[in-house]
């Protein structure tokens, strides 16, 4: 088991809607690189619709919203670029 890397917790966010925070685990074979694999994201689901979450969670996620949004910018610009 290891800690679920930034970028998979950022990619079920932003994708799924679903917060995992930090120091969250799981098996390496769910893992590529440091995203989920395709088979593990497709399968990944909300243990609950609810959550107590701490300050430095509230600003994690505040962060996580932020660098979604300038990773779909970038990947707008680049096919804007790309045309």
């Amino acid at each position: 088991m290891i800690d679920v890397p930034a970028d998979a917790r950022l990619m079920s966010f932003g994708y799924k809607k679903i917060f995992i925070p930090q120091r969250t685990r799981c098996c390496k074979i769910h893992l590529s690189a440091n995203d989920f694999t395709e088979e593990a994201f497709g399968l990944l689901q909300p243990s609950s619709n609810c959550s107590d979450m701490s300050g430095l969670e509230v600003e994690e996620l505040l962060t996580y919203m932020q660098e979604f949004r300038h990773q779909v910018c970038r990947k707008i610009q680049n096919l804007i670029d790309n045309h």
